[in-house]
C-alpha cells in the first residue's frame, strides 16, 4: 500500500497478473500464498527487478537478470508449490531447543512460547528413536524442563512435540510436511555441543549445493 517513491511504475500484481490467490489482507493465509507466488514468477522471470520498484529502504528488489540462483529464506516449504517445472532443492537449518531459546534471547523480537509451540512443532517431533536431526543429542522430559523456563506453557509445547512419558528417552526428528521430504538437512550443533556460526553454516549450505 505505500508509494516508497514507486510513482509511476507498475505493480507487482501488473508485472505478474492472474495471481491465483487473494491478496487483500496481509497476514491472512491466501495473502501468504499470493507472496509466495510472486517470488516464484519473479526467481523464474525476474521482470521485478528490470522494473526497478524499490523498498522501503529505497533499495531495488528482485532477480536481477544474471543471476539463475536463488535463496528464500522461509518457515515453510509452500513456496515450492508455486513453481511450474523444476522443485527448488530444500534445505532445513535446524536449530536445536537449546539453541533456538538463545537465538530467539539474542534476538529479542518475538516470545520464546510462539516460537517452540508454534514454528517448532510445526517442524519437528520427539520420538524414542536414536537418530533425526540432532542425532548427538538425546533428550528427557526432565533435561528439557531443565533447559526450558519454569511457564505453564512449557507443557503444552512437551505434548505438541511428542514428549509424554517421563521415563523414555528422545530425539528430535522432522515430521512429514506438505511438500515432500527436505533434500538436505544442516544441523546447527558442532561436535563439541556448541553452536555454529553463521559463516560455518553458509559455507556447509554451499557446499552442499555446488556438490548438488
Amino acid at each position: 500500500m505505500e508509494d516508497f517513491g514507486n510513482s509511476g511504475k507498475p505493480t507487482i500484481s501488473s508485472i505478474y497478473p492472474n495471481c491465483p490467490h487473494q491478496h487483500d489482507t496481509p497476514g491472512e493465509g491466501s495473502y501468504e500464498k499470493a507472496a509466495r507466488w510472486y517470488m516464484a514468477q519473479e526467481a523464474q522471470e525476474g521482470k521485478i527487478f528490470q522494473t526497478r520498484l524499490r523498498d522501503a529502504s529505497g533499495n531495488t528488489f528482485g532477480k536481477p537478470s544474471k543471476i539463475d540462483k536463488i535463496i528464500y529464506d522461509d518457515v515453510d516449504g509452500s513456496v515450492i508449490d508455486m513453481f511450474e517445472g523444476n522443485r527448488p532443492q530444500w534445505l532445513l537449518v535446524h536449530a536445536p531447543i537449546d539453541h533456538t531459546i538463545k537465538n530467539v534471547q539474542r534476538r529479542g523480537d518475538r516470545p520464546l512460547e510462539g516460537v517452540l509451540k508454534n514454528s517448532y512443532t510445526f517442524k519437528y517431533k520427539a520420538l524414542p528413536r536414536q537418530g533425526g536431526v540432532d542425532p548427538n543429542q538425546s533428550w528427557t522430559e526432565q533435561s528439557l524442563r531443565d533447559t526450558l523456563p519454569q511457564e505453564e506453557w512449557v507443557n503444552e509445547f512437551l505434548s505438541k512435540l511428542g514428549v509424554k512419558d517421563s521415563s523414555q528417552t528422545y530425539w528430535i526428528h522432522t515430521k512429514a510436511q506438505p511438500q515432500g521430504e527436505y533434500d538436505y538437512v544442516i544441523n546447527t550443533r558442532d561436535s563439541q555441543g556448541g553452536q555454529k556460526s553463521i559463516q560455518e553454516l553458509s559455507l556447509e549450505a554451499e557446499r552442499i549445493f555446488n556438490q548438488a
